[in-house]
């Protein structure tokens, strides 16, 4: 049927959709985070090592904002095995969690986040199901339940119209989110056959029919069990607008606009990952008009398309998957078989589609392959580009990505239809629901929120002053000050490992304000479908094989798997910098009271008493020649110490050193008239008592990055050595760089466990090129 039209604006929609669309997009920059976990099958006492990419929600591309992200292992019920915070570094970071014996066998979640993505809400959040095998313990079998179908189907453009035809999808999974092959038939309120239809991939497939109005339209589908299931079709609008696409042959994109109503005049909005992309108005000729887009319009992954009504309504959607270009990650070793404990050499190559060699960040993984540990079907690039767009769980997404053909494009236009876009809603656009913005990115570096409170109320205390410390040899101090909210955030740097922290209020001003701190971790949860935990028999023996392997590498290398890297790029000086001058107490005559002490010799502290004959601390400015007129900022292994007597008491044997800020020093909203900081020989405050009003609770820092055990073979001593080494996992490097020539080699060794290996290598280039790259070779003793 030749459609015809009489206008098209180009680039033309009716304001305020446009607009309002573009700020959005503008202050409404979001992350994606992808993680590469070293395999997807762990038994208890091995190690997850993981490797998280950070991009931008709009091009994929690397985005260096969030210098924190949390990783965290979750059970079937949502409670957390392990939390990390892991420190990122020009978009990327690693880390890794070892696994208790107390673990239960069953298949959990590891999922990924910024603290600027817990605004979106868990939902964005990556994550990946990896299974788990305690062979120490009798798995916790899930109790048998009856089988549960969920078939869902889903009108073209969303809406069933009166007398227009309209393809239909569908989607059939279990309970489990396990999709099905099915077969079926639509039928009509009398039972009258309409049509057949049948699934075509992943329990997905469509079909095309014209409904009417006043007709009550079922399916009624069986199940490869011989189970019949009956559905009710969406309901059918007596009046409305339908869309339909279709391709071309000569790469170009059709999109029909269909309508039963006045409705005069439509507009299209065309947007890739919110980058708009095409904004046309028509006019309506008898109720139809069309629209062609060259595919080459679009941006690579998925695009939205939606149609607005005269009122700036949207009124239909859709989305459509254009195949993106990726990196090719060539991995080629030296052999294809080795013996045992033999060098294994491989060259990496990245290029692009065209074959020109890019300059890859990569992470690589080596294992033993068999029937519970596989190459699994979720990469950097099925993620990045499909995943992490759409609702749901999406079943085997490297097909989508990897493979070509008409029955290829079938298949991912189903999942379009089935799948929902889950970036924004258009309520938030239209400005008929405001995004939430609670949670500031961590640009600078960990940011430790939390609340104060007025005790005689529980009220929220707002402009109160709050002091955070972390006692230790190197101690951490920082400020903050209290919202209308009584929120405070305290952002703090290069606070790695776990440690005591100490928060409080001034208590000789601010007694009566309690501080609370709230977990950086997010307590939200998707409702994604978790997979049946099933172990089959004919892997017993496997199982025994990895449950031995796992138990001899910890018996014969644990103390090599607790190898530790402190960042160097810390710096070790505290927050004040270099002080103006430093005094080791060992130096000089010492003194049994710490009066003595500051009068003979910290000569840029004078030390005086007031009327009610307490001491109080001033500090010479040298900027003016003169002692400040107050009270300067008194710490103790970086705790502050707000009564003078309580230092002036302290036992000065157990101070090592004192340093001096001889003038102003800001901090945060927060002016100190010169600093004091005291220093014990182990920095664990030896024995001062803070203030019962203080807060003293134990926080992790970010994760130390663990170092990655891999033996070496080079002489005879070594390669003749009785230590078994029963690794199944033979490497892991989670920072591989290619250089400009897209080049780079490295080398590892096998192990006295002879099978067959997989290299699985995952990466993304400076301007988002996303690629996997997949390679094997055999062990024989």
């Amino acid at each position: 049927m030749l459609l015809c039209c009489t206008k098209m604006y180009a680039q033309k929609i009716t304001d305020p959709v446009a607009e309002q669309f573009a700020k959005y997009s503008m202050q409404n920059l979001q992350e994606k985070l992808y993680l590469h976990t070293d395999r997807n099958f762990y038994m208890a006492g091995e190690i997850i090592w993981y490797k998280i990419y950070a991009t931008d929600a709009f091009l994929n591309r690397p985005l260096d904002l969030s210098k924190i992200s949390y990783v965290e292992l979750l059970s079937k019920e949502h409670k957390p095995i392990f939390q990390a915070k892991i420190s990122m570094a020009n978009a990327s970071g690693n880390g890794s969690f070892q696994l208790p014996y107390s673990v239960g066998s069953g298949n959990y979640i590891i999922r990924a986040y910024t603290n600027w993505m817990k605004n979106a809400g868990p939902d964005y959040f990556f994550e990946k199901n990896i299974t788990i095998v305690n062979g120490l313990k009798k798995p916790d079998w899930p109790t048998t339940e009856s089988v549960k179908y969920d078939i869902q189907f889903f009108p073209e453009g969303g809406n069933l119209v009166n007398g227009i035809q309209s393809k239909v999808a569908f989607r059939i999974v279990d309970s489990h989110g396990k999709s099905l092959e099915c077969t079926g038939v639509l039928l009509n309120q009398k039972n009258d056959t309409i049509l057949h239809f049948k699934t075509l991939h992943a329990g997905m497939g469509n079909f095309e029919f014209t409904p009417v109005a006043g007709n009550l339209y079922n399916a009624s589908v069986k199940t490869p069990s011989g189970d019949i299931l009956t559905q009710a079709l969406p309901g059918i609008f007596a009046k409305g607008i339908s869309m339909h696409l279709t391709e071309t042959g000569n790469n170009h994109i059709k999109i029909s606009i269909q309508t039963n109503t006045e409705n005069s005049t439509i507009s299209l909005l065309v947007h890739t990952r919110e980058l708009l992309k095409l904004a046309v108005t028509k006019e309506l000729v008898g109720g139809k008009t069309e629209i062609d887009i060259e595919k080459k319009q679009l941006g690579e992954g998925i695009s939205h398309f939606t149609v607005f009504n005269q009122q700036n309504q949207p009124v239909c959607e859709r989305l459509y998957f254009r195949k993106p270009a990726t990196m090719l990650v060539n991995a080629k070793q030296d052999l294809q078989q080795y013996g045992t404990r033999k060098k294994v050499t491989v060259d990496l190559s990245t290029v692009d589609k065209d074959a020109k060699p890019v300059a890859g960040d990569l992470s690589m993984s080596v294992y033993l392959l068999d029937s519970l540990q596989t190459v699994g079907t979720t990469s950097i690039s099925s993620y990045i580009w499909l995943q992490s767009d759409l609702k749901g769980n999406i079943e085997s997404p490297d097909y989508y990505v990897t493979q070509s053909g008409p029955d290829v494009d079938a298949a991912a236009d189903n999942l379009m239809l089935t799948q929902g876009w889950r970036r924004f809603r258009w309520e938030e656009i239209l400005g008929k629901q405001k995004s939430n913005t609670d949670f500031l990115p961590e640009i600078e570096g960990h940011i430790i929120n939390g609340k104060i409170v007025d005790k005689r109320n529980g009220r929220p205390a707002e402009n109160i002053n709050a002091y955070l410390s972390v006692p230790a040899e190197k101690s951490l101090f920082t400020t903050a000050t209290s919202n209308k909210n009584g929120n405070i955030q305290f952002n703090v740097k290069n606070f790695y490992g776990g440690n005591e922290i100490v928060v409080q209020t001034n208590h000789l001003t601010d007694s009566m304000y309690r501080v609370d701190i709230a977990t950086p971790f997010s307590e939200k949860y998707s409702d994604r479908a978790m997979p049946e935990f099933i172990l089959s028999e004919k892997q017993a023996g496997t199982l025994v094989n990895h449950s031995i392997q796992s138990q001899v590498a910890n018996t014969y290398h644990a103390e090599k798997q607790q190898g530790f890297l402190f960042p160097d790029a810390i710096d070790t000086l505290p927050f004040y910098g270099e002080p103006d001058k430093r005094y080791y107490l060992d130096d000089y005559t010492r003194f049994i009271t710490m009066e003595e002490v500051v009068r003979e010799y910290v000569m840029d502290v004078h030390l005086k008493t007031n009327s009610n004959n307490k001491f109080y601390y001033r500090i010479w400015n040298k900027s003016f020649n003169d002692f400040f007129q107050t009270d300067p900022l008194i710490l103790i292994d970086g705790v502050p110490v707000f009564d003078g007597d309580k230092m002036v008491n302290f036992d000065p044997l157990k101070i090592k050193r004192a340093d001096v800020m001889a003038q102003k020093y800001y901090q945060n909203n927060l002016a100190h008239d010169g600093i004091i900081n005291y220093s014990t020989y182990k920095g664990d405050l030896a024995g001062y008592q803070l203030d019962a009003n203080a807060l003293i609770m134990d926080y992790d820092g970010l994760q130390l990055q663990r170092e990655f055990f891999s033996p070496v073979y080079e002489n005879a001593e070594q390669l003749n050595s009785r230590l078994p080494d029963w690794r199944n996992l033979l490497y892991w490097s989670p920072d591989i760089h290619t250089d400009k020539g897209g080049k780079t080699k490295l080398s590892f060794y096998t192990a006295d466990i002879p099978g067959t290996y997989g290299i699985v290598i995952q990466g993304i280039t400076a301007n988002g090129l996303t690629g996997t790259g997949m390679a094997s070779f055999t062990v024989i003793k």
